[in-house]
């Protein structure tokens, strides 16, 4: 390759690739040193050991490896307690999140709001999971109105 075609690509690159979506340059000192964030709505499918299958979205914001949001979870059968809020014109379960990502993992805790309609989490919920650029998954487990609960989710951007 021709040094100035050579040198036009990497200033080109060292430009255009700090402003891609979800990435962020790192101060590694290397012009491909970037690091990805989770941060931005997330949204796919649950399996619950209680309430069975439904749908989930999460709202991220990422500060270092820090993750900070909101969930939201609508279940497709409202047979128990937990599996919905009364209250929610739609029914769906909805509650901050805290946790952290470490490279391609990520640990969720999910809670609940205490004193609204029907029963909120003992505890709160613990999703440990891992990630890519546009896919999430993981598993989850807790106490839900005095009952163990368990589950999967499947996520994208």
């Amino acid at each position: 390759m021709r040094p100035l075609l050579r040198t036009a690509l990497l200033a080109f690159l060292a430009l255009a690739l700090p402003g891609c979506y979800g990435y962020h340059g790192r101060d590694g000192g290397g012009i491909f040193d970037f690091e990805l964030f989770i941060s931005g709505t997330w949204s796919g499918s649950v399996e619950d050991s209680r309430c069975g299958g439904g749908q989930v979205t999460f709202f991220f914001v990422q500060t270092g490896d820090s993750i900070s949001g909101s969930w939201a979870i609508y279940f497709s059968a409202r047979s128990t307690d937990g599996c919905w809020d009364p209250d929610a014109r739609d029914g769906r379960l909805t509650g901050p999140l805290s946790g952290h990502v470490s490279g391609s993992g990520v640990t969720l805790t999910m809670e609940r709001a205490q004193g609204g309609a029907g029963c909120g989490f003992a505890q709160p919920i613990t999703l440990a999971g891992t990630w890519t650029s546009s896919r999430l998954t993981g598993s989850y487990s807790g106490v839900s109105c005095s009952a163990n609960v368990t589950g999967t989710i499947a996520a994208g951007r």
